[in-house]
Protein backbone atom coordinates (compact mmCIF):
# COMPACT_ATOMS: atom_id res chain seq x y z
CA UNK A 1 0.00 0.00 0.00
CA UNK A 2 1.46 3.37 -1.31
CA UNK A 3 0.87 6.14 1.06
CA UNK A 4 -0.41 9.34 -0.81
CA UNK A 5 1.44 12.54 0.90
CA UNK A 6 -1.16 15.62 0.61
CA UNK A 7 0.90 18.55 -0.83
CA UNK A 8 0.06 21.84 1.55
CA UNK A 9 0.93 25.42 1.11
CA UNK A 10 1.31 27.34 4.20
CA UNK A 11 0.63 31.06 3.24
CA UNK A 12 0.62 34.92 4.49
CA UNK A 13 -1.79 37.09 3.16
CA UNK A 14 -0.40 40.81 3.48
CA UNK A 15 2.91 41.21 1.55
CA UNK A 16 2.37 37.68 -0.02
CA UNK A 17 -1.01 37.81 -1.79
CA UNK A 18 -1.96 42.02 -0.91
CA UNK A 19 0.91 44.50 -1.93
CA UNK A 20 2.00 45.81 1.46
CA UNK A 21 1.57 49.78 0.20
CA UNK A 22 -1.74 49.62 -1.33
CA UNK A 23 -3.22 46.55 0.58
CA UNK A 24 -4.67 45.39 -2.74
CA UNK A 25 -4.30 42.34 -4.36
CA UNK A 26 -1.26 41.79 -6.22
CA UNK A 27 -1.42 42.65 -9.92
CA UNK A 28 0.03 39.82 -11.54
CA UNK A 29 -2.34 37.52 -8.89
CA UNK A 30 -5.79 38.94 -9.61
CA UNK A 31 -8.12 37.64 -12.41
CA UNK A 32 -7.71 34.17 -10.48
CA UNK A 33 -4.36 33.78 -11.71
CA UNK A 34 -3.10 32.44 -8.07
CA UNK A 35 -5.40 30.40 -7.60
CA UNK A 36 -4.96 28.93 -11.06
CA UNK A 37 -0.75 28.68 -10.59
CA UNK A 38 -2.09 26.44 -6.55
CA UNK A 39 -4.45 24.46 -8.57
CA UNK A 40 -1.95 23.66 -11.61
CA UNK A 41 1.03 22.88 -9.01
CA UNK A 42 -1.31 20.05 -7.27
CA UNK A 43 -1.96 21.57 -3.17
CA UNK A 44 -4.20 19.70 -1.43
CA UNK A 45 -4.28 22.02 1.48
CA UNK A 46 -3.73 25.45 2.29
CA UNK A 47 -3.31 27.15 5.39
CA UNK A 48 -3.39 30.60 5.98
CA UNK A 49 -0.96 31.07 8.78
CA UNK A 50 -1.01 35.26 8.44
CA UNK A 51 -1.16 37.77 11.61
CA UNK A 52 -5.51 38.17 10.67
CA UNK A 53 -5.69 34.56 12.58
CA UNK A 54 -5.03 36.54 15.81
CA UNK A 55 -7.75 38.91 15.26
CA UNK A 56 -10.02 35.96 14.78
CA UNK A 57 -8.63 33.84 17.85
CA UNK A 58 -9.71 37.73 19.72
CA UNK A 59 -13.12 37.20 18.30
CA UNK A 60 -13.53 34.20 19.60
CA UNK A 61 -12.42 34.58 22.82
CA UNK A 62 -15.24 37.69 23.18
CA UNK A 63 -17.72 35.14 21.83
CA UNK A 64 -17.89 36.34 18.58
CA UNK A 65 -18.07 33.31 15.80
CA UNK A 66 -16.80 34.66 12.42
CA UNK A 67 -16.35 32.76 9.23
CA UNK A 68 -12.44 32.62 8.89
CA UNK A 69 -12.14 31.16 6.07
CA UNK A 70 -14.50 33.12 3.92
CA UNK A 71 -12.85 36.52 5.68
CA UNK A 72 -9.90 35.39 4.14
CA UNK A 73 -11.43 34.91 0.31
CA UNK A 74 -12.59 38.48 1.06
CA UNK A 75 -9.75 39.42 1.46
CA UNK A 76 -7.73 38.05 -1.35
CA UNK A 77 -10.78 38.00 -3.02
CA UNK A 78 -9.50 38.42 -7.51
CA UNK A 79 -6.42 36.44 -6.75
CA UNK A 80 -8.83 33.46 -5.80
CA UNK A 81 -11.97 33.32 -8.00
CA UNK A 82 -14.07 29.69 -6.87
CA UNK A 83 -15.15 30.39 -3.44
CA UNK A 84 -16.37 26.36 -3.10
CA UNK A 85 -12.38 25.16 -4.09
CA UNK A 86 -11.16 27.55 -1.59
CA UNK A 87 -13.60 26.63 1.67
CA UNK A 88 -12.83 23.09 0.72
CA UNK A 89 -9.31 23.64 0.48
CA UNK A 90 -8.34 26.33 3.06
CA UNK A 91 -8.02 26.25 7.03
CA UNK A 92 -7.04 29.37 9.32
CA UNK A 93 -4.05 28.32 11.91
CA UNK A 94 -4.94 28.23 15.28
CA UNK A 95 -2.09 28.95 16.67
CA UNK A 96 -0.38 31.76 14.87
CA UNK A 97 1.77 32.43 17.68
CA UNK A 98 3.39 28.62 17.21
CA UNK A 99 4.58 29.96 13.54
CA UNK A 100 6.36 27.57 11.64
CA UNK A 101 6.11 25.04 14.81
CA UNK A 102 2.87 24.66 13.07
CA UNK A 103 4.70 22.84 9.17
CA UNK A 104 4.64 19.17 9.48
CA UNK A 105 8.39 18.89 7.45
CA UNK A 106 7.93 15.22 7.31
CA UNK A 107 5.21 16.36 4.58
CA UNK A 108 5.35 17.49 1.46
CA UNK A 109 5.38 21.48 2.21
CA UNK A 110 6.17 24.84 0.79
CA UNK A 111 5.50 28.16 2.92
CA UNK A 112 4.73 31.61 1.29
CA UNK A 113 5.63 34.78 3.42
CA UNK A 114 7.19 37.56 3.41
CA UNK A 115 8.47 37.65 6.77
CA UNK A 116 9.40 34.29 6.55
CA UNK A 117 12.99 34.59 7.27
CA UNK A 118 11.70 36.53 10.68
CA UNK A 119 9.50 33.85 11.48
CA UNK A 120 11.92 31.08 10.71
CA UNK A 121 15.13 32.82 12.95
CA UNK A 122 12.71 33.19 15.73
CA UNK A 123 11.45 29.39 15.73
CA UNK A 124 15.32 28.21 15.74
CA UNK A 125 15.16 26.64 12.14
CA UNK A 126 17.66 28.71 10.03
CA UNK A 127 18.97 25.59 8.85
CA UNK A 128 15.75 24.86 7.32
CA UNK A 129 15.63 28.51 6.12
CA UNK A 130 18.92 28.12 4.21
CA UNK A 131 18.32 24.88 2.94
CA UNK A 132 14.76 25.53 1.20
CA UNK A 133 14.68 29.56 0.68
CA UNK A 134 14.07 29.82 -2.93
CA UNK A 135 12.33 26.30 -3.53
CA UNK A 136 10.34 25.39 -0.29
CA UNK A 137 10.43 28.13 1.35
CA UNK A 138 9.23 31.99 -0.95
CA UNK A 139 10.36 34.82 0.42
CA UNK A 140 7.74 37.40 -2.11
CA UNK A 141 8.83 40.98 -3.17
CA UNK A 142 5.68 42.80 -0.11
CA UNK A 143 5.21 45.57 -2.24
CA UNK A 144 5.42 43.69 -6.03
CA UNK A 145 3.26 43.32 -8.56
CA UNK A 146 3.25 39.51 -7.58
CA UNK A 147 5.33 38.19 -10.53
CA UNK A 148 7.51 36.69 -8.37
CA UNK A 149 5.02 34.26 -7.18
CA UNK A 150 3.61 33.57 -10.28
CA UNK A 151 7.57 32.66 -11.66
CA UNK A 152 7.68 30.39 -8.08
CA UNK A 153 4.78 28.49 -8.64
CA UNK A 154 5.97 27.62 -12.17
CA UNK A 155 9.01 26.43 -10.76
CA UNK A 156 7.01 24.13 -8.74
CA UNK A 157 4.74 23.16 -11.02
CA UNK A 158 7.73 21.94 -13.07
CA UNK A 159 9.36 19.88 -10.38
CA UNK A 160 6.19 18.16 -10.41
CA UNK A 161 6.41 17.21 -14.29
CA UNK A 162 10.09 16.46 -13.63
CA UNK A 163 11.60 19.68 -16.31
Amino acid sequence: MTLIKKKSLYFAIDGSILNTSTKAVKKNLQNGQLELKIRNANFDRLFCVGDINEIFNGLEEMGQHVDNVEIVYTLCFDAFTDFDWFVRTVCCSKNPDQGINQIDFKSDWWYMDNLAEKYFKNDGKVDILNEQKGNRIFIPDPKGDGQDIIAWFDSIDKQKKGI
